[in-house]
């Protein structure tokens, strides 16, 4: 066998097993649905908004698939138009961020959510990334009784009116732009999110893995996302509870 055929074979495998040690170093999380119970805030908010300002439509499944996930910019324009409400964009944020102030003890953490964010942070020395969204004023709101727990564990938050996502998800400008900001390559990063634009972007970011937390009538839509199976993995799990640790080993 001629010794440049063997230089290509040991190189190769150099770079095989290079890719499979590659180390998770960061973790990346949507809030709403994901770490906060908080999208059912949202729908009830939406219909009510619908009922006392729009047609008094019912705000279904296919209005939520547009909605979740995506950013305010694209979601609440779409609910001015399709429910013909009868306020300006900014009208329709303040009355959200208002309903939230009213209901704020009601937004509580997802199941498990604390005790891996801990688990990941403290034992397995990850650092921890927020990637919403939500606009910085709700995410104030919806943090603002959890102050302690994102600070002991996040060490960057990016909101969706950071100037510096210039496209929300499903695009994954977001998720690029908080492993920039934790000083990590996207490659070593694990991606947790709930919505179906949401996890389209984590998909399309180029991170090995993305946990899918879906709701149950998004479950077969998420199924279908495409993306590189090649390169991520993506594991649909219905708790945070359900993680197993051995993936970021």
């Amino acid at each position: 066998m001629p010794l440049s055929y063997i230089f290509i074979l040991l190189l190769l495998k150099i770079v095989v097993n290079q890719q499979n040690n590659r180390q998770i170093k960061a973790a990346i999380f949507d809030l709403d649905g994901t770490l906060l119970d908080s999208q059912k805030l949202y729908d009830e908010v939406n219909q009510l908004i619908i009922n006392k300002y729009g047609n008094g439509q019912l705000y279904d499944i296919d209005s939520k698939m547009v909605n979740h996930g995506a950013p305010p910019s694209i979601g609440n324009k779409y609910l001015i138009e399709k429910f013909q409400l009868k306020l300006t964009f900014e009208e329709l944020i303040n009355k959200k961020n208002e309903y939230f102030k009213e209901n704020i003890k009601s937004c509580l953490p997802m199941e498990g959510a604390r005790e891996l964010t801990h688990i990941l942070k403290h034992k397995y020395g990850l650092k921890l990334g927020l990637a919403t969204s939500s606009l910085k004023s709700s995410v104030d709101i919806k943090l603002s009784n959890l102050r302690e727990w994102f600070d002991s564990d996040f060490e960057v938050i990016i909101t969706g009116d950071d100037k510096r996502v210039l496209n929300g998800k499903p695009n994954p400008d977001i998720f690029l732009l908080t492993a920039k900001e934790l000083g990590v390559r996207i490659d070593e990063c694990i991606i947790f999110e709930d919505a179906v634009n949401g996890i389209q972007a984590a998909l399309n970011s180029g991170a090995p893995i993305v946990i899918g937390l879906p709701e149950y009538f998004f479950k077969s839509k998420i199924e279908e996302l495409p993306y590189n199976k090649q390169t991520t993995k993506m594991y649909l799990l219905e708790s945070l509870k359900e993680f197993d640790f051995s993936l970021i080993k």
